[in-house]
């Protein structure tokens, strides 16, 4: 499959809430295909914080802050990609842009192990300083949280919680 390269690092990776819409095993519950290519790290520092009610795992459009964010690439086709787009809410609530990923682990016929990719990634611009300041994560996993700070996904965001992080919501 020749597609478009994604870097994921929260709820959309192997084992954990988000995956199916990656799993190559979950039939219909998903759009388009995809393929893992192995585990990956960011080249630039990102902070990455854990924020709202709902306990998200942002990844904060400020390069250079934080820390070299470990996350896993896949290969998606267009339809898995619109899909990713639906549910990161872009462009309105995320920005997606190309970054520099090394790889950590490969499988399949990719690049070798230290080799620099690109590959796109959600990222959350206009959020509110305040965000700054919280804990930076260099892996999310939401299993190894305290289990009243794991990730709900089945709430319904609203515009209220929209609040809580940009600095562009109407208050």
């Amino acid at each position: 499959m020749t597609g478009t390269r994604v870097f994921v690092y929260g709820t959309l990776k192997r084992g954990q809430p988000n995956y199916f819409y990656l799993d190559e095993r979950s039939g219909t519950a998903k759009k388009g295909i995809s393929k893992f290519l192995g585990k990956g790290q960011t080249v630039d520092k990102y902070p990455l914080v854990v924020a709202t009610r709902f306990n998200v795992p942002f990844l904060l459009a400020a390069s250079g802050t934080g820390k070299n964010v470990i996350g896993e690439v896949y290969e998606v086709d267009d339809e898995c990609f619109q899909a990713l787009d639906e549910l990161e809410d872009y462009p309105k609530l995320y920005g997606r842009e190309l970054i520099n990923v090394r790889l950590l682990d490969r499988d399949g016929n990719m690049a070798s192990c230290g080799d620099t990719i690109q590959c796109w990634c959600y990222l959350l611009y206009n959020f509110r300083q305040n965000l700054l300041s919280l804990p930076y994560h260099e892996e999310y996993d939401d299993w190894k949280r305290p289990e009243d700070a794991r990730f709900d996904g089945k709430g319904e965001p609203d515009d209220s919680l929209w609040q809580e992080i940009r600095t562009d919501s109407a208050d």
